[in-house]
Protein backbone atom coordinates (compact mmCIF):
# COMPACT_ATOMS: atom_id res chain seq x y z
CA UNK A 1 0.00 0.00 0.00
CA UNK A 2 2.99 2.29 -0.55
CA UNK A 3 1.24 4.24 -3.31
CA UNK A 4 -0.54 6.09 -0.52
CA UNK A 5 2.49 6.08 1.84
CA UNK A 6 5.04 7.35 -0.63
CA UNK A 7 7.33 8.79 2.02
CA UNK A 8 8.03 5.20 3.08
CA UNK A 9 10.30 4.90 0.04
CA UNK A 10 12.64 7.39 1.71
CA UNK A 11 13.29 4.84 4.47
CA UNK A 12 16.34 2.66 3.60
CA UNK A 13 14.82 -0.29 5.50
CA UNK A 14 11.65 -0.15 3.38
CA UNK A 15 13.68 0.16 0.17
CA UNK A 16 15.84 -2.80 1.10
CA UNK A 17 12.80 -5.03 0.70
CA UNK A 18 12.01 -3.80 -2.80
CA UNK A 19 14.01 -5.49 -5.53
CA UNK A 20 13.29 -2.72 -8.03
CA UNK A 21 15.51 -0.36 -6.05
CA UNK A 22 18.47 -2.72 -6.38
CA UNK A 23 18.53 -2.16 -10.13
CA UNK A 24 18.39 1.65 -10.13
CA UNK A 25 21.69 3.42 -10.74
CA UNK A 26 22.21 6.49 -8.52
CA UNK A 27 18.90 6.00 -6.74
CA UNK A 28 19.78 8.85 -4.36
CA UNK A 29 19.08 11.42 -7.09
CA UNK A 30 15.54 10.15 -7.54
CA UNK A 31 14.98 9.87 -3.81
CA UNK A 32 16.11 13.46 -3.37
CA UNK A 33 13.56 14.54 -5.98
CA UNK A 34 10.85 12.50 -4.26
CA UNK A 35 11.68 14.07 -0.92
CA UNK A 36 11.46 17.55 -2.42
CA UNK A 37 8.17 16.75 -4.15
CA UNK A 38 6.70 15.47 -0.89
CA UNK A 39 7.93 18.50 1.06
CA UNK A 40 6.61 21.02 -1.46
CA UNK A 41 3.32 19.21 -2.08
CA UNK A 42 4.18 18.60 -5.74
CA UNK A 43 3.74 14.84 -5.35
CA UNK A 44 0.29 15.38 -3.91
CA UNK A 45 -0.68 17.79 -6.70
CA UNK A 46 0.32 15.24 -9.33
CA UNK A 47 -0.80 12.00 -7.74
CA UNK A 48 -3.47 12.81 -5.11
CA UNK A 49 -5.93 10.56 -6.96
CA UNK A 50 -3.87 7.56 -5.88
CA UNK A 51 -4.63 8.39 -2.24
CA UNK A 52 -8.32 7.67 -2.82
CA UNK A 53 -7.79 4.13 -4.12
CA UNK A 54 -8.21 0.97 -2.10
CA UNK A 55 -5.78 -0.82 -4.38
CA UNK A 56 -3.33 -0.15 -7.18
CA UNK A 57 -1.62 -2.86 -9.20
CA UNK A 58 1.79 -1.67 -10.34
CA UNK A 59 3.09 -5.19 -10.70
CA UNK A 60 4.81 -5.26 -7.33
CA UNK A 61 4.28 -8.07 -4.85
CA UNK A 62 4.99 -7.81 -1.15
CA UNK A 63 6.33 -10.98 0.43
CA UNK A 64 6.41 -11.17 4.21
CA UNK A 65 8.34 -13.87 6.00
CA UNK A 66 7.75 -14.73 9.63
Amino acid sequence: MYWCHTAAYLDPHIRSGSSSFWAIDDVEVGLHGLKQDLETGEWNRRYAELLTRDEYDAGYRLVVAD
